[in-house]
């Protein structure tokens, strides 16, 4: 019998929750936790799947949304939902930005589904909320009038804390089932002057030769450097600019601090899940064609070369070391 997965973890979230249910469907045998991995891969395929038709639609197919669907879909971070069984990355979704950015400007029904897909990401994985943060602040960075501001801000909070935990209210009243907070406790910061030893690996520290390379790698395995290309555009698109600016802050944040215990090779899923800004960065490359050309073109080249280190990441290891 195969050991079930832990399901009331508050940290790795609904998606562990549909795990242990997928598991207990397939009878909880030797290969009933890599069937309900692939369940689970393939559902949430097909959601990110819709959800890229459901904003192409809903943008009436124009020019932007289709240079913006382009670039969403060379994002690294996307891949993953093509065959890679984790669930950190669960935590994204590349409608979130467009429907932010809309609802913000108009003040329509957009926000709430803004708020809506963030806090379902959040309820999927601990790391949703990143975005969340993000979408907060992007509030807080937008020129409105400060009543507007607090309306706004009061509508995603509403709508994105919903999605979030009410699940926690379904296990708690509906399944009688205990919440954990998982391994949350023991989130890996790096160290800022020396190296640790922990879990057997070294956790380079920020301000030296190794965690200068291991951030430097990280930032462009992300899509961090879109930020070269966005920032330029602040003169002709300052308000999205600054929305995307104020989104990304907290991936880049995390980013930075949070150490990938498992390293580049293994961890990649909780890597990704820290930076959903690659999706507002790419929706502000989209509002031109030549930032649109320069972003598929760098976009493309991550996607190359994370095939790659998939692909000969034995031979990597060999050669540079531990990542």
């Amino acid at each position: 019998m195969s050991k079930p997965f832990h399901v009331s973890e508050v940290s790795r979230g609904q998606a562990y929750a549909m795990l242990g249910g997928l598991d207990g469907a397939f009878g909880r045998t030797e290969e009933a936790p890599r069937r309900a991995q692939r369940a689970l891969a393939q559902g949430t395929t097909v959601w990110f799947v819709l959800c890229a038709l459901g904003i192409g639609a809903l943008e009436r197919w124009s020019p932007l949304i289709l240079r913006y669907l382009g670039l969403s879909l060379l994002a690294p971070a996307s891949l993953m939902y093509f065959g890679w069984l984790e669930t950190g990355y669960h935590s994204l979704n590349l409608a979130t930005f467009p429907l932010l950015a809309r609802g913000l400007r108009e003040g329509g029904w957009h926000l709430e589904a803004a708020g809506a897909l963030t806090g379902l990401g959040a309820a999927l994985h601990g790391f949703g909320l990143v975005s969340l943060m993000g979408a907060g602040l992007t509030v807080l960075a937008v020129p409105l009038k400060i009543r507007e501001r607090a309306g706004r801000l009061l509508r995603l909070a509403a709508w994105g804390t919903t999605f979030y935990l009410g699940w926690v209210a379904i296990y708690l009243i509906v399944l009688k089932l205990p919440i954990g907070v998982g391994n949350t406790r023991a989130m890996p910061w790096r160290p800022w002057f020396d190296d640790q030893i922990l879990e057997g690996r070294i956790n380079a520290a920020l301000f030296s030769a190794t965690g200068a390379r291991d951030l430097l790698f990280t930032a462009w395995v992300v899509g961090a450097f879109l930020l070269l290309i966005v920032v330029p555009l602040w003169r002709r698109y300052g308000t999205e600019v600054r929305m995307a600016l104020a989104y990304a802050s907290p991936s880049v944040i995390f980013t930075i601090l949070i150490w990938p215990t498992q390293g580049l090779g293994e961890g990649m899923h909780l890597v990704f899940a820290r930076f959903a800004a690659v999706y507002a960065l790419a929706w502000v490359c989209a509002h031109e064609m030549r930032p649109t050309r320069i972003a598929a073109v760098l976009l493309a080249s991550i996607a190359a070369v994370a095939v790659g280190l998939i692909i000969f990441w034995p031979q990597v290891y060999k050669l540079f070391g531990q990542f």
